[in-house]
């Protein structure tokens, strides 16, 4: 019996017809690969393996190690990297999905792979030291509160105790060693609580996340919900997706068009989460840049632009911009005719700013990434920085 099913490169293993062994997310991710559309490669361990792990006091079945173990080679070849390769690690993203969604199941952990020696492949990867410490330190926080139980405020009140002594308000605002100050105390606290260390090596990590997903099948507000729905408990399960993580590409563009407006005038790039919009009245030029996921923005930008009042981009100028595939790097007739029909997360942004009164200076802009996850073609970070020189000489003119 097969126990893990591979997506990635145009195929996949599984079908949305499996949805009862891959759970929701598996057989969707499943099918959107099967249909051509670039998702993130990775695999998922199925619902069967769920049943099994309870049926037969908490192990697994005899043949599951080797299973995820060839096919996280699959994940390494599709990919060409390697997980806990220190010069350019492959992460991973490891997520519950059952077939019924249901409270009590685990969060997700990302940046799974990721210690002090892959941090340096990371950093070269994406050009970030702060990126990539900050994304160690949420490792560890997201570790030990999802995978070991911790409680979230003592992560939370450590974090704030260091922004207060280092003078600051917002994460954003603490520098690289100060983030690595973040991490020793985070791994004080997981130590302090489990008296254990932080496990560093790149299986023990992935190993330790699918057993946490796993785990919070029999969660008491998971079971309740089974109870007060009449779901059997042992008949279902949960399924474990294994993904890789996807990053960088966006906040390559933004910084790039950001560093070129800052040489010629005054700017700031921040992630959507940390604008105040009520700060948005006094500035001149507002740039919002999304992925594209699913053909649209993603959930934090809609959150975003849902937010924001009709009059709030009053005399302030806009632009908007996206990263996407090339249809002429895709195969799949489908997925050409599903862009054609839907478009890019560009242009619905450019009209919602439009609605919010904000004053649209250059059509929308899509810069292009190869592959699934990257890295950006090249050339299009130049052409980035020539972009934000046209919206600001086109601002200036006004």
């Amino acid at each position: 019996m097969d126990y893990v099913y591979f997506f990635g490169s145009g195929e996949a293993d599984g079908s949305e017809d499996l949805k009862d062994i891959l759970g929701g997310k598996g057989a969707n991710l499943a099918e959107m690969t099967n249909i051509g559309i670039p998702v993130p490669a990775g695999f998922t361990i199925s619902a069967e393996v769920c049943q099994y792990y309870y049926r037969h006091d908490e192990e697994y079945p005899e043949d599951l190690e080797d299973e995820v173990e060839r096919n996280l080679k699959r994940l390494e070849e599709v990919n060409g990297k390697e997980f806990g390769d220190p010069d350019d690690p492959l992460l991973l993203s490891v997520r519950s999905g059952a077939a019924v969604s249901m409270p009590g199941m685990m969060d997700t952990v990302l940046n799974v792979g990721l210690n002090e020696d892959t941090l340096g492949g990371l950093v070269e990867r994406t050009g970030n030291p702060r990126f990539a410490w900050d994304s160690y330190r949420r490792l560890i926080q997201m570790y030990g509160e999802v995978v070991k139980g911790i409680g979230a405020r003592e992560f939370d009140l450590a974090l704030e105790k260091i922004k207060q002594e280092k003078g600051v308000e917002n994460d954003t605002e603490l520098n690289v060693d100060d983030l690595k100050e973040v991490v020793d105390k985070f791994n004080e606290i997981y130590t302090q609580h489990l008296n254990e260390e932080f496990p560093t090596e790149p299986r023990e990590q992935l190993w330790g996340a699918i057993d946490a997903v796993f785990g919070s099948w029999n969660n008491p507000r998971a079971k309740k919900y089974r109870e007060i729905n009449d779901l059997p408990h042992d008949a279902l399960g949960t399924a474990v997706n294994v993904q890789t993580m996807v990053f960088g590409n966006t906040g390559k563009v933004a910084r790039a068009i950001c560093e070129t407006i800052d040489a010629r005038d005054e700017a700031e790039c921040l992630q959507v989460k940390k604008v105040k919009y009520e700060e948005l009245k006094d500035v001149d030029l507002l740039i919002v840049g999304s992925p594209t996921r699913k053909f649209s923005p993603t959930g934090a930008i809609k959150k975003f632009l849902k937010k924001l009042l009709s009059d709030d981009l009053e005399g302030v100028d806009v632009a908007a911009f996206d990263t996407r595939i090339s249809l002429e790097d895709t195969n799949s007739w489908f997925l050409n005719f599903l862009v054609k029909l839907f478009g890019y997360a560009a242009k619905p942004i450019a009209r919602k700013l439009e609605k919010k009164s904000g004053n649209l200076i250059v059509e929308p802009e899509g810069f292009i990434v190869t592959g699934t996850e990257g890295p950006l073609k090249n050339g299009e970070l130049d052409r980035a920085r020539k972009w934000a020189n046209k919206i600001v000489n086109l601002s200036q003119k006004k």
